[in-house]
């Protein structure tokens, strides 16, 4: 679990400093679809999604990172 949690962190800090942060957040949205519709159709076993859900819970965006910055287009 700390290694999720590290990884948050980073991802988190990665999203602050980026120059184009809107741009990064659209992407982390989209990759986050896509990845879900994928599972959602696949036929791997229903703890797959439940498992994702909570990774991304720990990696994924917060709210907090969906505030615009100065300089963000």
């Amino acid at each position: 679990m700390g290694m999720g949690i590290a990884l948050g962190t980073a991802i988190r800090a990665l999203i602050a400093t980026h120059p184009k942060k809107a741009e990064l957040l659209a992407a982390l949205r989209f990759e986050h679809q896509e990845t879900l519709a994928l599972l959602t159709a696949s036929p791997y076993p229903e703890q797959t999604l439940t498992a994702f859900h909570a990774v991304w819970s720990l990696v994924g965006p917060l709210e907090e990172d969906q505030s615009p910055t100065r300089g963000d287009s």
